[in-house]
């Protein structure tokens, strides 16, 4: 399953690739000293096989080396994690992005592969609230009726995406067959996603189980609850500044 980075790091990501830039690097690096050498004459007199170190550069060149280090006052990339004060990770579903009060979600085109961020990025609210149901729930299904029906007190606040990580069964992983019945029977207006086909339940193994809600930062894909069901995530939304 593919993390990125937040968004607004968003990504936010993660999602949560920089496999081969040891070569690049050296190469770099020893470019950079051979014309050092070159410039201040040092070159008749340096051994082909030491060592190269940009420590004995002049600053100039010094400076030059570093051009693909990032600033020393920069932060890295923060880790991801499912737990309240952590950016939620970058996972990837497929489903239909959409954020609206009215409609349905099968309105939007069908997208084989979308990460969290992509959906959130289309939203303009201050939080995001990501909820887990399965298809076969009655449960899951009351909670989904009930965001939808309180969509004029919260949709301003909070954008809401919804993640089936069950289908018609709890052994089989939902299906785009699943999303666009949940729809219609739903009257869901907003995002609804699941498992890659590649990837069956990954979404409840990162995410959690059935009726698990999170509250997120929408900026910033910061976790800010993690809860039971998406009730007690409504209710914490309600303390939470607009």
């Amino acid at each position: 399953m593919r993390t990125l980075s937040p968004i607004v790091a968003v990504l936010l990501a993660s999602s949560c690739a920089t496999s081969g830039s040891g070569g690049s690097t050296a190469t770099a690096t020893i470019d950079v000293h051979v014309a050092a050498s070159e410039t201040t004459g040092a070159a008749e007199t340096a051994s082909a096989d030491a060592p190269v170190s940009t420590d004995a550069a002049s600053p100039e060149i010094a400076a030059a080396a570093d051009t693909t280090r990032a600033p020393e006052d920069a932060a890295p990339p923060e880790p991801c994690a499912q737990q309240v004060g952590k950016v939620l990770c970058n996972l990837e579903g497929q489903g239909y992005i959409r954020d609206e009060t009215t409609g349905l979600a099968t309105e939007a085109p069908y997208l084989p592969s979308f990460v969290l961020a992509e959906a959130i990025a289309k939203t303009t609210q201050k939080y995001a609230i990501v909820m887990l149901g399965a298809w076969w729930c009655g449960k899951c299904r009351a909670a989904t009726g009930l965001v939808v029906s309180k969509l004029g007190q919260y949709g301003k606040k909070a954008a809401f995406i919804n993640l089936l990580v069950e289908g018609d069964t709890p052994s089989k992983p939902a299906t785009k067959s699943n999303l666009q019945t949940w729809a219609s029977q739903l009257k869901v207006p907003f995002t609804i996603g699941c498992d890659m086909p590649d990837t069956p339940f990954a979404l409840k193994k990162e995410l959690g189980p059935r009726e698990t809600a999170y509250i997120l930062e929408r900026a910033t894909m910061k976790v800010l609850y993690k809860g039971p069901n998406v009730a007690s995530a409504l209710k914490e939304l309600d303390g939470l500044p607009e």
